[in-house]
């Protein structure tokens, strides 16, 4: 029998559930705030977080995981997923199954359940409960400043980083300059994401591709964001129909979903979330390769893949197999930016 039991989250737990987050993640409050929690797990203002599993052992709590629930689409068919996210171990507990335990309790629910670019030591133990992983899109990067980028792989060049930045301008000037050209284009136009909704929801509908479903309720709950924590998403749209739905923080502008038909069309959005982002002062522009053709359009624009595509878990193993290399991941399908 195991040491501990799995119950979910409510106020009876919130103190101890606090100081479980403190300790694994010290400094970080959204962690533990409830308004925060309740927004996240669209749950009701008081009572039980059905989506927040938590291990408790002698009236403590020491482990938890939580889910973001949604739709995908996939093999023509509308299926209930959820995501895994929030993955939380008191490290005095590391050897007593407590995340396999919690785990196994969420993949009792029967509800098809994803993951997303696991830690190494993450995805060991998830393959062994039995969670398979397939391809899904290419990250493609665009640098603004090279300092914060050559830092982040080269720590020692993080006293140099200012220096850096100022000495690269010229070169990513130079290799951004499509976009620097398209950046005054009047057909492109910053608004707001309810103004190209429509426009989302019908490019959905018309995907074949296997991805998350962002409908109107979806939408309605995740790009407001929530006071205090998460800035409200922001859109970009042209006269011709082609769509951006961007976020942004302190150090980049992440493009979620976008839609372009031609490289014209792509310089003029993308131009101007270069323009956005130059004045919110970023260091960088992120965003998805759905498929080679987005990947070679964005490219021409100056845009760089990661190293490897993004990675989704599956529970059960082998359900997602056909859309391997095929899933449409995009960064707000689940818990990454929140």
């Amino acid at each position: 029998m195991p040491e501990f039991e799995i119950v979910k989250y409510s106020e009876d737990w919130a103190e101890s559930h606090a100081a479980l987050a403190e300790r694994t993640y010290p400094g970080k409050r959204r962690r533990a705030d409830q308004g925060y929690l309740r927004w996240k797990y669209q749950a009701p203002p008081t009572g039980e977080v059905p989506d927040l599993f938590l291990a408790v052992r002698h009236g403590e709590v020491i482990g938890q995981t939580g889910l973001m629930r949604c739709t995908l689409a996939h093999r023509g068919e509308l299926v209930p997923v959820q995501w895994l996210c929030e993955i939380m171990v008191d490290p005095e507990a590391r050897r007593l199954g407590v995340a396999r335990g919690i785990w196994q309790a969420i993949f009792d629910t029967g509800i098809v359940t994803l993951g997303s670019d696991p830690s190494e030591a993450a995805d060991k133990s998830l393959a062994k409960v039995g969670m398979g992983s397939i391809a899904a899109s290419w990250v493609m990067i665009l640098p603004l400043k090279l300092g914060p980028v050559v830092a982040a792989r080269y720590g020692q060049a993080a006293r140099a980083e200012r220096l850096i930045s100022l000495a690269g301008k010229p070169v990513v000037r130079f290799r951004n300059r499509a976009l620097h050209h398209a950046a005054g284009s009047p057909d492109a136009a910053a608004c707001s994401w309810r103004d190209v909704a429509d426009l989302l929801i019908a490019k959905e509908a018309a995907t074949e591709t296997t991805h998350i479903v962002h409908d109107t309720a979806w939408l309605e709950w995740r790009c407001p964001g929530l006071d205090g924590w998460n800035r409200e998403l922001e859109a970009v749209r042209t006269p011709a129909g082609s769509f951006a739905i961007i976020e942004r923080d302190t150090a980049r502008v992440t493009v979620h979903e976008w839609h372009a038909p031609t490289d014209e069309e792509a310089a003029k959005l993308f131009g101007r979330v270069l323009y956005l982002a130059g004045s919110y002062g970023v260091h960088m522009i992120e965003t998805y390769a759905a498929d080679a053709e987005e990947k070679a359009r964005l490219e021409r624009l100056a845009f760089q893949a990661r190293r490897s595509r993004t990675t989704v878990l599956e529970y059960p193993r082998g359900y997602l197999a056909d859309a391997d290399g095929a899933f449409a991941f995009m960064g707000y399908d689940n818990d990454y930016h929140l």
